[in-house]
């Protein structure tokens, strides 16, 4: 027997616009320092407050983020008690936000007792994940790694409540991605759908995300790497990365 997992996905042009529909009534947003620079954290803010939500951030995610920084975020959430948890950026802030957010839901729990095999009662709060590369699929998987300084090495971590309830795709925050990030996470998201379609746990539906994802990469990667103000080409490659990801992640690959 086989299941299907994604969270519910919003695309498309406008689609921040989205979490203008989300119930609540505090909102924390997990992020990093550029984010905040490029003026993205403010837009949810803006949105947030536009609707009655008091807000918060936490923007000290660090490329390779370490086990360290993901303990001071579920800090920041314990502190700021959200019934929103908002993960904004690349695959490293969404990384962060999922077990944040998990051990913020779950703070009995160590970061090593978590298993892949268990289904844990989580849910007090909602997860959104929003993603500004298209490549990671961080956004829809389950799936998290850390570094763990200490021993000098990476730590993986699995857990299918990790896949957030609500994924927001809107191509207006991959514009302004230079060529070569557009380059190299284009090719994630090949790599990502590959690896899904070649898994010996794919199926039917794993195979229909991962074989349309490659369609679009092929199609839109080199008009969005030629002109990456095209609205178009960034679409349809954010809506691949999710896409592969999704496949990789219901091929046991994540």
């Amino acid at each position: 027997m086989w299941q299907f997992n994604s969270p519910k996905i919003v695309f498309g042009e406008d689609a921040l616009s989205r979490l203008a529909d989300l119930v609540g009534q505090r909102a924390f947003i997990i992020t990093d320092a550029n984010m905040v620079q490029l003026g993205f954290v403010g837009q949810v803010q803006q949105i947030l407050e536009d609707n009655g939500i008091q807000h918060g951030y936490f923007a000290e995610v660090e490329p390779e983020p370490s086990i360290e920084t993901a303990m001071n975020a579920r800090k920041a959430l314990i502190d700021f008690q959200p019934d929103i948890v908002i993960g904004l950026g690349g695959g490293s802030c969404l990384d962060v936000c999922k077990v944040a957010w998990f051990m913020y839901e779950r703070p009995e729990m160590a970061l090593e007792e978590i298993s892949p095999f268990e289904d844990y009662v989580v849910g007090n709060s909602q997860l959104v994940a929003i993603p500004t590369t298209s490549g990671t699929g961080a956004d829809v998987s389950v799936g998290v790694v850390l570094t763990d300084k200490a021993a000098s090495q990476k730590l993986v971590v699995y857990a299918v409540d990790f896949q957030p309830k609500l994924t927001i795709l809107d191509p207006s925050l991959v514009t302004g991605l230079p060529r070569q990030i557009t380059a190299d996470t284009g090719l994630d998201v090949v790599s990502h759908a590959v690896e899904g379609f070649a898994s010996p746990w794919h199926n039917d539906f794993s195979d229909a995300m991962c074989l349309r994802s490659m369609q679009l990469v092929l199609k839109y990667l080199p008009q969005a790497y030629a002109d990456g103000s095209n609205l178009e080409a960034r679409d349809h490659m954010h809506n691949a990365a999710t896409m592969a990801g999704i496949g990789m992640t219901n091929a046991s690959i994540s």
